[in-house]
């Protein structure tokens, strides 16, 4: 599922979970209006769009198994069933809100150009809150650091004595800062239009 795009991810979550939920006869959570159940469902679609098909459908049966045992056949409240599903798969990193919006705001080129945009990803990934003085202090000394490993375990590979673990941590580092040049190049395009 990692390579499929929202709009397929959405089309999973469509068929393999709302249409089973409303298959099985599943009602709506408890102190929700029949009128709301609609939006409560396309919430979800678009909340629910990166998991797998496999944890999807995991995550369908745990709900039938729960609503079987509930004589009003009643599904949890939407935050339960948001838990239950990162409890499965959690939500990709660069699909967490604080970790987009930062990014693509006006700090997102700040931190590239000062070099330590892979460790602001980072550390919002992480923290999931934004950074203060000190740790904005702290990410540029490991930006540093990180910048002379990177160096160090180029020349180790031109040289034919890279480690397969040194290796690994270098494409990460590569894989993370595509992620965010993507994420800071969208917020351009968008403060550009």
């Amino acid at each position: 599922m990692a390579d499929e795009r929202p709009e397929d991810g959405k089309e999973l979550v469509r068929t393999l979970f709302v249409l089973r939920l409303q298959e099985a006869g599943a009602e709506r959570p408890k102190a929700m209006k029949v009128s709301d159940m609609d939006a409560f469902y396309k919430r979800l679609v678009e909340d629910l769009f990166y998991m797998s098909s496999e944890n999807l459908e995991t995550l369908v049966e745990l709900l039938l198994d729960q609503i079987a045992s509930d004589p009003k056949r009643r599904l949890p409240a939407e935050l339960v069933i948001r838990q239950m599903a990162r409890s499965l798969q959690a939500k990709p990193a660069t699909e967490a809100r604080i970790v987009t919006s930062w990014l693509r705001s006006v700090e997102g080129p700040r931190a590239k150009a000062a070099g330590y945009a892979v460790e602001l990803f980072r550390f919002l990934r992480q923290h999931g809150r934004p950074p203060g003085p000190y740790d904005l202090r702290k990410m540029k000394e490991r930006a540093a650091t990180n910048r002379s490993q990177l160096q160090t375990i180029a020349e180790n590979h031109r040289v034919g004595r890279a480690i397969e673990d040194e290796l690994a941590w270098a494409e990460a580092y590569v894989a993370d800062r595509q992620r965010v040049e993507a994420l800071i190049a969208d917020g351009e395009r968008a403060r550009a239009a």
